[in-house]
């Protein structure tokens, strides 16, 4: 059982801490942290995400992400999102942080009110494919994507993509600026 830190709408820490269920049963704010990981080429990784998952099943999603626990810090939930999806070992130091956002997502069924403030990083030290580890019962597959690619799949709405469009624009611009 995942307890979530309680946040007002507009990011503020209100000191309780709920089921993560709960959290998306009632639409309460919480934390969340989306990792990118790129390759030495400068591609950057989707995985597939499991069909067993509550939102987005089979869809390609971000390197990887998942919900800050209570009392942990968007690094520590980073560093463990890396690990436990997709193998990939990478220190918090390596973690470049790029910006935070709101998102907001209702499923179909009324039965997730998902409100979350990101934190976005990017993992500076590069991975490759054969260094991943993937979870199935989190990921079905990864592939690393050169940006032009990935900016056409989601210009064009690709029904096979999560959709983060705020995210995806921010992160383009973030990682096109790196040195």
């Amino acid at each position: 059982m995942e307890y979530v830190d309680v946040l007002t709408e507009d990011g503020h820490n209100t000191g309780k801490k709920i089921l993560r269920s709960s959290a998306h049963a009632k639409g309460l704010w919480h934390r969340t942290v989306h990792v990118w990981i790129r390759n030495r080429m400068g591609e950057l990784l989707l995985q597939r995400r499991s069909l067993n998952k509550e939102t987005f099943p089979g869809l390609w999603d971000i390197s990887a992400a998942g919900h800050i626990s209570a009392g942990d810090s968007s690094r520590e939930a980073a560093v463990r999102e890396m690990q436990e999806e997709v193998g990939v070992s990478c220190n918090s130091e390596a973690l470049r942080f790029l910006f935070t956002l709101r998102q907001s997502y209702k499923s179909p069924d009324g039965l997730i009110e998902d409100n979350e403030v990101i934190d976005v990083y990017l993992c500076m030290t590069p991975v490759e494919e054969h260094e991943l580890t993937l979870d199935p019962k989190e990921v079905m597959g990864a592939a690393f994507y050169p940006i032009p690619e990935l900016k056409k799949l989601i210009s064009e709405k690709s029904a096979l993509m999560v959709p983060h469009d705020e995210e995806y624009a921010k992160l383009f611009e973030a990682v096109e600026a790196l040195p």
